[in-house]
């Protein structure tokens, strides 16, 4: 579900709690600053629990600010940007509970990605709230506590990794980023190419699908 209204909270993060770093991968510790998961978690913990859809997309007015922007580059090591507006996996809360149907990513995988080989894509997750056992495992690193607070910097095509949890409740925010600035009607096509374009629909029927699935399973 999209909501049309841009949620205006004032968030930043800790730059310099990076405890690990690999091909493909950043792990930082308690990234948010506490006021503002916690507000986070006072603005909507209740309504996913009480709709308990699988994404929640959401127009957080930091995602797209330059402070922010700056931050997250100043972790990546590199400019980054806001993907374009069209995809779907942009900004979004995703919540997991003890107990649920359908639960997905629990696989090892590659994000995918959605634009061409000169541009890198990243995704950022982060616990915003969470009470669980999950456990997160990248090839080559090796398995860790996926803790609240913690977020997980990974490179699309570039970091094969799963999730996995069996108890607690979990909501996570999800933020993808790129190296190039693309948020445009003209960016949607030039900065895919063929595959990144293919990958674009994919990511979108996907996407759809498992949340009606979810929502199914889980009513």
């Amino acid at each position: 579900m999209q909501d049309d209204v841009e949620i205006d909270l004032k968030c930043g993060i800790r730059t310099y709690n990076t405890i690990a770093r690999g091909d493909g991968f950043i792990i930082v510790k308690d990234i948010l600053h506490e006021e503002c998961r916690q507000s986070i978690v006072d603005t909507f913990l209740h309504e996913v629990r009480s709709n308990k859809r699988l994404n929640e997309d959401r127009y957080f007015h930091f995602y797209s600010s330059e402070p922010f922007l700056r931050e997250i580059s100043t972790i990546i090591g590199e400019k980054v940007y806001p993907v374009n507006s069209l995809d779907l996996h942009r900004c979004w809360l995703r919540y997991y509970f003890e107990g649920m149907n359908a639960q997905y990513y629990e696989n090892h995988h590659h994000d995918s990605k959605r634009y061409d080989s000169s541009i890198r894509q990243y995704r950022l997750v982060i616990p915003i709230y969470d009470t669980s056992d999950t456990k997160f495992t990248i090839d080559n690193y090796g398995e860790f506590p996926f803790t609240q607070n913690m977020g997980v910097f990974i490179e699309a095509g570039n970091c094969y990794h799963k999730v996995h949890f069996n108890r607690g409740e979990r909501l996570l925010l999800f933020m993808d980023f790129i190296t190039k600035d693309c948020d445009s009607a003209y960016g949607h096509y030039s900065c895919r190419g063929p595959i990144g374009y293919y990958n674009w629909i994919k990511d979108g029927v996907w996407r759809n699908i498992s949340s009606m699935y979810y929502q199914l399973h889980n009513a």
